[in-house]
């Protein structure tokens, strides 16, 4: 029985060393799209895209600033008094118009930023390489570019909205 596992053994070893002595062979466009997620991963600036992602929603609060500056008064049509009034809860016209405005603002900023930013990798890299290397890196690493470009200006989304929620939130109470 002893006999029968050692040779069993010895088999899987001398199988498993056998297999590992033949070269690989990595297909062209596999190596091209490894190589093209770790250059797009090593040439993405995540800051950037984060505060592009929370261009919004900031953009929002200080245009709700600017209409408090530019009317501080409630409207007419809310009530009695023409006090100084930052409620988010209950804005004037001044302060709506002035959110709307700065969120259009900063939501189209963001949007073309998104749009027109060059996602094309450095030409270096790509000299002497074959056609299909070529198409297969470019395409990744666009589509790399992209992915990357989205999570990190959803994040900043997520946080200007939050922020700005806080913001409005902490101006209220006083």
């Amino acid at each position: 029985m002893t006999r029968k596992i050692a040779l069993f053994m010895t088999g899987v070893l001398f199988l498993n060393i056998a297999l590992n002595c033949f070269p690989q062979v990595v297909s062209v466009e596999y190596q091209a799209k490894t190589d093209a997620e770790a250059d797009a991963e090593a040439n993405f600036d995540k800051s950037t895209w984060f505060m592009i992602g929370a261009l919004g929603p900031m953009a929002c609060i200080a245009g709700y600033a600017v209409g408090s500056l530019i009317a501080p008064e409630l409207s007419p049509d809310y009530g009695i008094y023409a006090g100084y009034s930052l409620s988010p809860i209950d804005p004037n016209d001044a302060q709506f118009g002035g959110a709307v405005i700065g969120l259009a603002a900063g939501c189209l900023t963001s949007h073309l930023v998104m749009r027109f930013s060059p996602r094309h990798p450095s030409p270096e890299r790509l000299l002497g390489k074959s056609p299909e290397y070529i198409q297969a890196y470019t395409d990744t690493y666009q589509s790399q570019m992209r992915s990357l470009q989205s999570r990190s200006a959803a994040g900043g989304l997520a946080f200007g909205t939050v922020a700005g929620c806080l913001i409005l939130y902490g101006v209220s109470e006083n």
